[in-house]
């Protein structure tokens, strides 16, 4: 579905430019949902990657190798050195994995529908695919690189979210229908033998052994059906401790459950009738699908990670170790050659973007605040707003090992905050606009508060003007002089809710979620007018400009990219379909960063700097070497420099008015060293490029 959409967005908009945006990179990766084992060797989700682990130690196990898939990956079965991989909208993937160090994506088959994949079972040469809507289908996977589908059941289903199959039968747990038993003796002609459900809740795991069905059966806990009659199952009993249950396995006389909110739970079920609570384990994350053998429990637990659980003794589950996946990215902030990530249970993730079609991991904080939402960097430190925990402070003077400086917890839920010397200013959600004082990280003090109209969720300063995206109470300017007295002295208020917001001279480019973008000229910003409107697809989170172009983060539809020269007509120049839904942009001289929620950051290249403008035909040329920036002037008149720091700040302006036949050069030694860019303009051109500041 999110193809069809992004087909409908390129024929209301029509496309122009050769210019488009190439991925160069990816980074991080996204909560884990999915595991697959292979002895020693296990096969993990995150996000749309599928990470290689070697678990021989299960007290330090280690990432061999990883790979993308297309989509968020749901569901994973191993079976012959081959990995079949449910994703999320995308149907499923088959990988060659025989040799770890170089996994070969072999094959993806895809619907016109949202076809996603939560269960898969192979046997034999037939892979079957629970596929939520789609039902039950059938493929023949004897050529791994072209599968067929032979058959598929999909008569009153609900939602197929797993299966198991032995023999002829299939046993399949359709959501809120309960579970199915299917006949698929003929593959071709899957035909229903019976139903049974209990209860208004939803079946989502199934396993089963001789005649009974184990069930991870939602709100009902652990379910056990008698299945020796498949035209007629009867309730056995069941064991529901307080939490969803998810997914089921059995180890001996064990049954064991992840149990979503609850982490994973042992049952004795020796006696069928009579289930018995042994052990359990809080993950304190959301326990979905796990492999299990006679020492430990593998389990994928979303935002929380991977996680090896020793269950050697049941009645005292242990934790042996945790693989970081990633995690839902709600904010980032560039410092130097550094990009920090934060979000909704995650650790701040560091990347070195001195090469950004390499970044490099270089760890994490684990110190943090929940549902964190942005991150600013100022003053040599990291600003972190979580909506649970207000103001988070870290030490940036080692930018590889930020130290946490102080919390402030101002009683609000802080969405958005920019900082500027000692002064911060506060998106506060339901409670308005502040400006606090942050000279002191353990006790940030309010300065003054002035109410929004609805949810202040993001901010943009520009000179003594703040604008703040509201949602449905649109975008809120303030005047912000007087910091003990700001003053509203516009808005605009367009259609859906404002979550982006960004003004680049006297432009505003506004995300207004569910109605695409607005674009306002706020020239005179007690009086804004609307230019124009531009429909997407999908949902936008997050607006930013450079130069003449827009670039707009969009849920379910990914990256757009937009040229804005006229703001009146928009013309969209290329986008890119993400695996998940981008929460927020960062634009830099001819990159572009989607932070992609929870299938981590996506790196594009895309030409902005405009190196072929023509400025060698009016007789300038330009050389950056290291911290030196030369200019070689035929033409007498005035040029203008503007260098911008990594993160797209502006950190030096300089207005040159040179003779002919010229050499020009400028030092820029007073920089910390990190990466730079800088744009050139002179007689109506311009030209940019990146440099480097090294000390």
């Amino acid at each position: 579905m999110k193809k069809l959409l992004v087909v409908a967005m390129l024929l209301i908009m029509g496309v122009v430019s050769a210019q488009s945006l190439n991925l160069v990179a990816r980074a991080l990766w996204g909560p884990s949902e999915a595991v697959a084992r292979n002895g020693d060797t296990l096969y993990i989700g995150g996000g749309a990657a599928v990470l290689i682990v070697n678990v021989a130690n299960s007290s330090n196990p280690q990432v061999i190798n990883w790979f993308y898939t297309p989509d968020i990956v749901r569901a994973l079965k191993y079976r012959d050195g081959y990995l079949y991989i449910g994703n999320s909208y995308y149907g499923f993937s088959i990988a060659d994995v025989h040799n770890a160090e170089n996994p070969v994506l072999l094959s993806t088959v895809t619907s016109d529908q949202d076809w996603r994949v939560l269960g898969l079972w192979i046997q034999d040469t037939l892979l079957y695919v629970a596929a939520r809507e789609y039902g039950l289908a059938i493929y023949n996977v004897s050529d791994p690189s072209n599968p067929v589908e032979i058959g598929r059941f999909n008569s009153g289903i609900s939602a197929v979210v797993s299966v198991f199959v032995s023999d002829t039968l299939a046993y399949i747990a359709d959501y809120d229908n309960g579970i199915k038993i299917l006949n698929v003796a003929d593959p071709t002609n899957p035909s229903l033998i019976s139903s049974w459900s209990l209860n208004a809740s939803y079946a989502f795991g199934i396993t089963v052994r001789d005649t009974l069905a184990y069930v991870a059966y939602g709100g009902n806990g652990l379910v056990i059906v008698n299945i020796s009659d498949p035209t007629s199952p009867i309730y056995v009993s069941s064991y529901d401790p307080g939490s969803y249950a998810w997914d089921v396995k059995l180890f001996g006389n064990y049954c064991i459950v992840s149990h979503w909110s609850r982490g994973v739970y042992v049952y004795d079920v020796s006696t069928p009738t009579a289930i018995t609570p042994v052990g359990f384990y809080d993950t304190d994350g959301t326990a979905s699908k796990f492999e299990v053998d006679s020492t430990n429990i593998y389990l994928a637990d979303r935002v929380k990670g991977f996680k090896i659980l020793d269950w050697s003794n049941p009645s005292t589950i242990t934790l042996a170790s945790v693989v970081e996946t990633g995690n839902w990215i709600w904010g980032m902030g560039i410092y130097g050659n550094y990009l920090y990530t934060v979000g909704a249970w995650s650790p701040i993730f560091i990347l070195d973007i001195r090469d950004l079609e390499n970044p490099g991991y270089v760890g994490a904080v684990t110190t943090v605040p929940q549902f964190a939402w942005s991150a600013y960097p100022a003053n040599g430190k990291l600003y972190v707003a979580s909506a649970s925990a207000g103001i988070w402070v870290y030490d940036l003077s080692d930018p590889e090992n930020p130290l946490l400086e102080g919390t402030t917890n101002l009683g609000i839920n802080v969405y958005d905050v920019i900082v500027e010397d000692t002064i911060g200013f506060v998106a506060g959600a339901s409670d308005g606009f502040y400006i606090v004082n942050v000279s002191n990280p353990s006790g940030i003090s309010v300065i003054s508060n002035i109410p929004t109209v609805n949810v202040a969720f993001k901010l943009f300063k520009k000179d003594s003007l703040v604008y703040v995206a509201d949602r449905s109470g649109g975008v809120r300017i303030i005047n912000v002089a007087d910091l003990t007295n700001p003053t509203e002295i516009g808005a605009m208020t367009p259609g859906g809710k404002a979550y982006g917001i960004y003004v680049q001279d006297t432009i505003a480019y506004i995300g207004a979620w569910n109605d695409g973008i607005y674009i306002y000229n706020v020239a005179d910003p007690t009086n804004p007018i609307q230019l124009s409107h531009i429909v997407t697809p999908g949902n936008v989170r997050d607006v930013a400009a450079y130069g003449h172009y827009l670039f707009a983060g969009e849920e379910a539809a990914g990256l757009a990219v937009f040229d804005v020269s006229n703001p009146s007509q928009p013309t969209l120049v290329d986008s890119f379909n993400t695996s998940d839904w981008v929460w927020r942009v960062a634009v830099l001289p001819d990159y572009v960063i989607a932070d992609d929620r929870g299938d981590g950051l996506y790196f594009f290249n895309f030409p902005m700097t405009d190196v072929s403008e023509g400025m060698e035909d009016h007789g300038i040329s330009v050389r950056a070497i290291f911290n030196r920036l030369t200019l070689s002037v035929r033409k007498p008149g005035r040029v203008g420099i503007d260098i911008y720091s990594v993160d797209g700040r502006k950190v030096r302006t300089y207005d040159l008015n040179v003779a002919e036949n010229t050499e020009k050069t400028i030092s820029l030694d007073n920089l910390p060293s990190g990466i730079y860019y800088y744009r050139v303009k002179a007689q109506g051109t311009s030209l940019g490029g990146r440099l480097i500041v090294f000390k």
